[in-house]
Parts: C-alpha cells; sequence; structure tokens
C-alpha cells in the first residue's frame, strides 16, 4: 500500500496486526518497507530473580538433618 493510504488506515492496520499477527508491506518513492510487530518475550525472560536464600544451595543439599531434642522444661518453658 502507498504511504498515503498508510497514513489514513495507521490506527486501523495496528490493531489488525496486534490482534492477528503478520505484517504490512508499504511502499514509498520505490522502496519497500515491512511493518511486523514484535514478539512477546517469554515469561522466563521476565521474571525478575529474588536471591532470598542466605546459604549456598549446596550447602542447604548437603547438610545433615537436625537432631531434635525434647527436653520438657526447656520445649514447654513457663507452661510446664
Amino acid at each position: 500500500m502507498p504511504t498515503t493510504e498508510f497514513r489514513h488506515q495507521l490506527h486501523k492496520i495496528l490493531g489488525t496486526l496486534a490482534d492477528s499477527g503478520g505484517k504490512a508491506v508499504i511502499t514509498h518513492r520505490n522502496r519497500t518497507f515491512f511493518l511486523v510487530p514484535e514478539d512477546e518475550p517469554a515469561l522466563t525472560e521476565r521474571l525478575v530473580p529474588h536471591y532470598t536464600l542466605l546459604v549456598d544451595a549446596d550447602e542447604l543439599f548437603h547438610a545433615e538433618p537436625p537432631v531434635w531434642e525434647w527436653g520438657e522444661d526447656r520445649n514447654l518453658g513457663p507452661l510446664a
């Protein structure tokens, strides 16, 4: 389509491209231009890293399980 028609239908063309994808071909001064919508980034590219562990992950993996000891006075405190 020539640039004059493109200017008159710009919003309609952009809406169609946003909804269904594809590309628009525009000609101006004997040159061809393509208007193509950008791909949406993948979800994993939009994730923000959260560093919440205060220890190295390897330390958690190789750690020994804790030994739990029960003591009435120590564990119940003033309730005993």
